[in-house]
């Protein structure tokens, strides 16, 4: 993996600017270096010009929803690991999510020691 500083290089990506705000915060504390987005286009775009251990990408968002998000990242870095959030999510959304290569996916509100496990594992 990836690292800078030794640490781990995050991607956060929420149309919701509270949320951004505290995973960069939370993760920070968690000593992982940490980038945002708030928008699917302007992640796709990060992802295929950086490098990130890991991508933490909402579910629910306008313009390009995470899933859609999620194919586009993995046609350009097939090998990311993303890891979706959502605070809703049917069966059918799960079952995508994890057909197009979603590593984990994690319910809202965070917990932020499970966060950390599954970021932290390769």
């Amino acid at each position: 993996m990836h690292r800078l500083e030794n640490k781990y290089t995050i991607l956060v990506v929420d149309d919701d600017a509270g949320m951004l705000e505290t995973m960069l915060d939370i993760l920070n504390e968690l000593n992982f270096t940490v980038a945002t987005a708030d928008d699917g286009f302007k992640a796709i775009e990060m992802a295929r010009d950086g490098t990130f251990d890991a991508i933490l990408l909402d579910v629910k968002m306008p313009g390009i929803d995470g899933i859609e998000t999620l194919k586009r990242i993995k046609a350009v870095k097939p090998d990311a690991k993303i890891i979706l959030l959502t605070a809703y999510a049917s069966e059918t959304t799960v079952l995508e999510a994890r057909k197009e290569g979603a590593s984990e996916i994690l319910y809202k509100p965070v917990d932020f020691n499970r966060l950390g496990k599954v970021l932290r594992a390769r």
